[in-house]
C-alpha cells in the first residue's frame, strides 16, 4: 500500500469471535476463558506461527470492540481521503 501512495495503511488481518447480544454473562465468561486458555497455550501458538500467523494476547469484549471501531475509522478516513466511491 505504501508503494501505491497510502503509507498509513498497514493491513493486518485479525480474527475475533462474538456471541449474540443478550448472552448471559456467565456463558460469555466461560467462552472467553476457553479462548484465553487456547490462545495462551504454547502448542496452539506454535501451530499458528507455523502458518505465519502472529497470535495476539486475547482481548476482552471491550478491547475487541475498540479495535474494531479504530480499524473502521482508520480505513474510512483512507477511503474518504482517496475519494473512493462505491461502483453501482
Amino acid at each position: 500500500m505504501t508503494e501505491a501512495g497510502y503509507p498509513e495503511i498497514n493491513v493486518v488481518p485479525w480474527y475475533g469471535y462474538a456471541v449474540p447480544r443478550g448472552t448471559p454473562q456467565p456463558a460469555v465468561e466461560k467462552i472467553l476463558a476457553g479462548f484465553v486458555e487456547a490462545m495462551t497455550s504454547p502448542r496452539v501458538r506454535e501451530l499458528f506461527e507455523k502458518q505465519a500467523l502472529q497470535p495476539m494476547e486475547p482481548l476482552s469484549a471491550q478491547e475487541l470492540a475498540a479495535l474494531y471501531a479504530a480499524d473502521g475509522e482508520k480505513y474510512a478516513k483512507v477511503i474518504r481521503d482517496a475519494g473512493m466511491r462505491r461502483s453501482e
